[in-house]
């Protein structure tokens, strides 16, 4: 890694439902930006998959609940992983991608 590139500081909040972590997040960046640092936020896996119609009768079927535990920290990672990438990783990426549509 080049000693140029900034260094990168990562901030996770857990927390129950209700805890506070929304509210956190958006006054923690307010916070962030106004000392001058660059923030870029993800949104929670499970609000992505939940709003999306997953429906909660999946935990009844025997398994499901580390399928779906499984799903929702692959689809976390990949969020927070696509903010790495160099741009030539990011130009390799759209060029798989558009090889794949034809």
């Amino acid at each position: 890694m080049s000693s140029s590139l900034p260094f990168l500081y990562k901030i996770v909040l857990t927390g129950g439902p209700c805890g506070g972590k929304t509210i956190s997040l958006a006054h923690l960046s307010s916070y962030v930006q106004d000392c001058s640092f660059e923030v870029l936020t993800y949104p929670e896996a499970y609000t992505i998959l939940a709003s999306n119609y997953m429906s909660l009768c999946y935990y009844k079927t025997e398994g499901m609940s580390d399928v779906i535990q499984h799903t929702m920290v692959d689809v976390q990672m990949n969020l927070e992983d696509s903010a790495y990438m160099t741009q030539y990783g990011w130009k390799d990426l759209l060029i798989k991608q558009k090889e794949q549509r034809g």
